[in-house]
């Protein structure tokens, strides 16, 4: 009995396709902030990642840096 060798194989198997998940490593685009205390809600967009663009909005509450209509809103009326 002979035996078969496959000179070629398929690195790339329709297993791996369904169970391999896409990973954004730059989740940038549209967000949105809602205030915790008046439930008012403000819509934005970055073309940064949007983990860099809330620790810009942390950043510049802490630092009253009144750059933006949420951090703006957050400040004037002393809102958490």
């Amino acid at each position: 009995m002979d035996l078969i060798s496959i000179p070629f194989r398929a690195t790339n198997t329709v297993q791996q396709q369904l169970s391999e998940k896409p990973t954004n490593k730059n989740p940038s685009g549209i967000y949105k902030l809602k205030c915790n205390t008046c439930n008012n809600v403000y819509v934005g967009q970055s073309g940064r990642s949007i983990n860099v663009r809330h620790k810009e909005n942390i950043r510049y509450i802490r630092t009253n840096n009144q750059l933006s209509a949420y951090v703006l809103h957050i400040l004037q009326n002393r809102h958490e």
